[in-house]
C-alpha cells in the first residue's frame, strides 16, 4: 500500500477511535444504572411521594404552573421541580414507572456531566470517578424515590453550570482547562470571561436554585476553584462571583420563608452548641457512607447531642484539625498537588452546609443524615 495512502487511512482513523471510546464510556455508564437501577422502575410512590405529587393540588390543578411560580401555596419555593412533576402528571398521572424512568435517565445525563466536567479539568480517572458515582450504593434514594426528583435535577443544573463557568475562561471552551492552572493577566481573563458561557453558568445556576436550594453553596465553590486552579483568588473572581451569591442569598431567603411561613411548630429544638457539635459529626458521618456505603439506612435514627459529653466535640476538633494541617502543607509547602487535596476536602465540607444542621429542614424532624 503506498505510504500516501496509510498516511491518509490514519488521519482518517485516529480521531474516530476517541470518539468511539466516548461512546463506548457512555454507553457502559448507561447500562451500568439501568442494570443496577431496574429494579427502582417496578416500585411505587411512598412516603413524601403523596404530599409533593399524588395528593398535591398544585401539580393535579390546570392553573398549577401558574400558581407554582407566582403563589405562596408551595411547600417550598422550587417551581423547576414542581414544573416537572406537574408535566409528568400528565403523562403519567397514577402510574410510578414513568417517574421512575425519568428519574433514571435524568441520574444518567448526571454522571455524564460529572465525566465531561472533570474531563474539562483534565483530572485523570474522570471516567473511572463517573462511574463510581454511577454505581455507588447512596445515590439510590436519590433515584429511586420518586420525590427525590429535585435532587436529580438540581444537580444536572449545577453542574451545566460549573461546566459552563469553567468553559467561560478557558481561551479554548473545546479543550481540557489545564491552561487555567497558569497565571493569566486579568487583562486577558477579562475580556474573555464575561461571555456567553458565564451567563448560560448564570442562568443554569438559577434554575438549579429553582429546583433544590441545597446548591446554594456554589459561589463559594467557584471561589475555591479559582484558588485551586491558579493559587489565588483575584479580584475579577470575587467580581464573577458577586452575581452568584446575590442570586443564592436571595433564593435561600426565598426558601427559608416557604419552609417557615404557615408552620405550627419549629422543625427542632436545638442549641447552638448542639448544632456546633452536630456539625462535626454530619461531616465525618457522610465521608463514611462515601468511603464505606454499608448499613445504609432509609430514615437514620434521630441523633441525641450530648453537649456536656466530650465525645460529641471529638468530630468538630478533629475536622478542625484536619483543616489546620492540609492549609499548613499547603503554606509550608505549596504545589498544585496539596492545593488539589485542600480543596477537595473544603469542596466536600463546603457542599454539606446546608444540611450541617445551623439551618433546619424538615426532614430533621425525623433524622440530622440522611441518604438523599
Amino acid at each position: 500500500m503506498p505510504q500516501s495512502t496509510q498516511a491518509k487511512q490514519r488521519a482518517h482513523s485516529s480521531p474516530s477511535l476517541p470518539r468511539a471510546w466516548t461512546w463506548a464510556g457512555a454507553a457502559l455508564i448507561a447500562l451500568a444504572v439501568v442494570a443496577l437501577y431496574w429494579p427502582a422502575v417496578h416500585g411505587g410512590f411512598v412516603l413524601d411521594d403523596d404530599i409533593l405529587l399524588t395528593n398535591n393540588p398544585l401539580i393535579k390543578s390546570s392553573n398549577g404552573l401558574s400558581r407554582i411560580w407566582f403563589s405562596k401555596d408551595a411547600i417550598d419555593y422550587w417551581p423547576i421541580t414542581n414544573s416537572s412533576f406537574w408535566i409528568q402528571w400528565r403523562l403519567f398521572e397514577m402510574n410510578p414507572t414513568g417517574y421512575h424512568v425519568v428519574n433514571l435517565l435524568l441520574f444518567i445525563a448526571d454522571c455524564l456531566l460529572i465525566w465531561l466536567l472533570l474531563k474539562q479539568l483534565a483530572i485523570p480517572g474522570a471516567f473511572l470517578a463517573a462511574l463510581l458515582y454511577a454505581v455507588h450504593p447512596i445515590n439510590v434514594e436519590s433515584v429511586a424515590w420518586i420525590s427525590q426528583h429535585k435532587n436529580l435535577l438540581s444537580l444536572f443544573f449545577f453542574l451545566l453550570s460549573l461546566l459552563s463557568f469553567i468553559k467561560s475562561e478557558s481561551p479554548d471552551p473545546a479543550l481540557p482547562s489545564k491552561s487555567l492552572r497558569a497565571p493569566s493577566s486579568n487583562q486577558t481573563r477579562s475580556r474573555s470571561s464575561w461571555n456567553r458561557w458565564y451567563f448560560l453558568s448564570l442562568v443554569a445556576f438559577t434554575l438549579s436554585m429553582l429546583s433544590k436550594g441545597s446548591v446554594a453553596i456554589m459561589p463559594l465553590l467557584l471561589l475555591g476553584l479559582a484558588w485551586w486552579q491558579r493559587g489565588k483568588i483575584s479580584k475579577l473572581d470575587l467580581w464573577q462571583s458577586m452575581p452568584f451569591f446575590g442570586i443564592s442569598i436571595f433564593l435561600t431567603l426565598v426558601n427559608i420563608w416557604f419552609q417557615t411561613h404557615g408552620a405550627e411548630s419549629a422543625v427542632r429544638s436545638a442549641s447552638f452548641a448542639q448544632r456546633l457539635a452536630g456539625a462535626g459529626g454530619v461531616i465525618w458521618f457522610y465521608l463514611s457512607k462515601a468511603l464505606v456505603p454499608v448499613n445504609l439506612v432509609f430514615v437514620y435514627p434521630q441523633w441525641s447531642i450530648e453537649v456536656s459529653n466530650p465525645l460529641w466535640w471529638l468530630p468538630l476538633t478533629a475536622a478542625i484539625a484536619l483543616t489546620a494541617i492540609l492549609f499548613l502543607i499547603c503554606y509550608r509547602r505549596p504545589s498544585s498537588s496539596a492545593r488539589a487535596i485542600l480543596f477537595a476536602w473544603l469542596f466536600f465540607c463546603i457542599a454539606l452546609l446546608p444540611v450541617l444542621g445551623f439551618v433546619d429542614v424538615g426532614f430533621m424532624k425525623f433524622s440530622l443524615v440522611a441518604d438523599h
